[in-house]
């Protein structure tokens, strides 16, 4: 025991120094850590910063051009006033003038407004026409892309079928030589895939209803965004997609 005693007196201020030394070394660690921490939160409170005037500038700038375009379509309708209401060629012309230039969310509000404006049964049917057309403008989109030799009752039941729904199908000169895809829907952001689901199964729905089997793929393109705009999805229909024949009554 004396030994001890004598081992820790002979190297006492030895063994104070380095209990000191680890001392403000886990001090300074701390210190260390701590000053990360807070400079980490700082940075995690500028970013949230940084988005949230962000997003109320993106909400700012949609109200401005809101309320301009507001104006400029009480401009435009003031000054074709009466094409509008004529029910004729030049009020058709007006309507897809209209229907091309200015936002659909803005223009549905005015069509919705002059159906109950223009009682006329005429004018009141003309304008259900467009409110509905403003509405499809609004909706999710499609491109459609069928191969050549893509069974023809199915693509007839297509054009009767899509034309009632939500989503609008833009099929005009989308033929596709064969080869090029085995029959699938494709979607480009995250919050498209319940479109691009509700598409695959409508159009096996539709194969079914003209006795076949078809079956489409669903593949993610999340890193080709750019490729479409939000709300927008691709269709690719294949003969290779079709699996043999069914009964309709069974769909």
């Amino acid at each position: 025991m004396s030994n001890e005693n004598h081992f820790f007196e002979q190297h006492f201020a030895a063994i104070v120094t380095a209990i000191v030394t680890l001392i403000a070394a886990l001090a300074a660690t701390y210190v260390s850590y701590t000053q990360i921490e807070v400079a980490k939160l700082n940075k995690d409170k500028e970013i949230a910063l940084s988005r949230s005037i962000d997003e109320a500038k993106r909400e700012l700038d949609s109200l401005k051009a809101m309320r301009s375009w507001k104006m400029d379509l009480a401009n435009f309708m003031a000054k074709h006033r009466k094409e509008i209401f004529s029910n004729d060629k030049n009020a058709d012309q007006i309507k897809k003038i209209m229907l091309v230039t200015f936002p659909p969310n803005i223009t549905s509000n005015v069509f919705g407004s002059l159906i109950k404006i223009d009682a006329d049964e005429g004018g009141k049917e003309f304008w259900e026409s467009a409110f509905k057309a403003a509405g499809k403008l609004q909706g999710p989109k499609a491109k459609l892309f069928i191969e050549s030799d893509f069974p023809d009752d199915i693509i007839d039941l297509i054009a009767d079928t899509i034309a009632e729904g939500d989503t609008s199908y833009d099929y005009g000169d989308q033929t596709i030589p064969k080869g090029l895809t085995g029959g699938d829907v494709r979607y480009f952001r995250v919050e498209d895939k319940e479109i691009a689901l509700d598409a695959k199964e409508g159009f096996e729905a539709i194969a079914c209803g003209s006795g076949y089997r078809l079956f489409l793929k669903l593949i993610p393109m999340l890193d080709s965004a750019d490729r479409a705009p939000a709300g927008t999805i691709e269709v690719w229909l294949s003969s290779s997609a079709i699996h043999g024949k069914v009964n309709p009554d069974d769909c």
